[in-house]
């Protein structure tokens, strides 16, 4: 989850500085940075040029040409990283034997399904755990 918040982090101020005037300080620097930083090197363009590709968002360069607002930003943003892991989650998820029978109508970021009680009471919570294992094939 440290990650993710990174990344978003990350991400918003990449977008904040292409949305800047082409005066700006900033955004003079994220050019001067994306024309002069190989991939080999460890600075914060290039960490974001992972990212990017990692999650196949395009290149920082069409953002500084085209940037997007901050609700476009955060839905597209949103959108690619939970598509990605969750095809991730499916695609793991097939070489277990003991997960094949896991239903994988869920959406992440919110809880399985299974884990959903009707109400928060001590002894339902008890029961998460056997669930759980019953899920995966591991109750011994």
């Amino acid at each position: 989850m440290t990650f993710f918040i990174f990344f978003v982090g990350t991400k918003s101020f990449l977008n904040n500085i292409c949305g800047q005037s082409d005066t700006s300080t900033e955004r003079q620097i994220l050019l001067r940075q994306l024309s002069v930083k190989s991939g080999k090197k460890a600075s914060w363009i290039n960490c974001v040029r992972h990212l990017l590709a990692k999650y196949e968002l395009g290149e920082a360069d069409e953002y500084l040409e085209k940037p997007l607002n901050k609700s476009q930003w955060r839905s597209k943003i949103h959108r690619t990283i939970v598509s990605y892991w969750k095809q991730y989650i499916d695609k793991i998820a097939s070489t277990y034997t003991t997960l094949k029978f896991m239903n994988t109508e869920y959406t992440p970021g919110k809880l399985h399904p299974v884990l959903q009680v009707g109400c928060l009471s001590a002894l339902e919570v008890t029961r998460l755990p056997v669930r759980l294992r019953l899920l995966t094939g591991t109750y011994k």
